[in-house]
């Protein structure tokens, strides 16, 4: 588990980056390389770390969930079920809908405030994770940091046994 946490938070160096062009080029409908310019230009290489804080708080349960979590269901699940060929399928597909939507829903908040650090990029009003929670509470209490939750914990339940 700690070993899966770790990756994790390590793989946020990548994902940051990634998530914030994403972010931003659904924003301005630019390409990858047209945005990656334009961000640099507008506040320096160190831009593209905005938001690696809560990136590596989702990211490492998120690690935990596939690497950790998913196994302990997936044999729980195969356990149970007398079809050799229903207990793969079901192992698969159950494992990573219950871990992926289970962990969705545990971090959907750090989510949420990561996307708000990301939005604004140079951190003119959100240089820190408290200063994106503030904003994100005060736009609509303890409900907001879960908007968009269904169709993450989708993505996440699905994308588990796809991986």
């Amino acid at each position: 588990v700690a070993r899966a946490f770790v990756a994790g938070v390590a793989s946020a160096s990548l994902c940051a980056p990634i998530d914030l062009i994403v972010l931003d080029q659904q924003k301005t409908g630019y390409n990858a390389i047209r945005t990656i310019q334009r961000l640099i230009n507008q506040g320096g290489y160190k831009v593209l770390m905005h938001g690696w804080y809560p990136t590596a708080l989702r990211e490492g349960p998120w690690s935990v969930a596939y690497l950790a979590g998913f196994p302990i269901v997936q044999e729980y699940i195969k356990k149970h079920i007398d079809n050799p060929i229903a207990a793969q399928i079901g192992g698969y597909v159950g494992a990573g809908i219950i871990t992926g939507s289970t962990f969705a829903v545990i971090t959907q908040p750090i989510d949420t405030v990561k996307t708000v650090m990301q939005d604004d990029y140079l951190g003119n009003n959100t240089k820190t994770m408290r200063a994106a929670a503030r904003r994100v509470y005060t736009a609509g209490g303890l409900k907001e940091f879960y908007r968009g939750l269904a169709p993450r914990a989708i993505n996440c339940g699905l994308a588990i046994p796809l991986i």
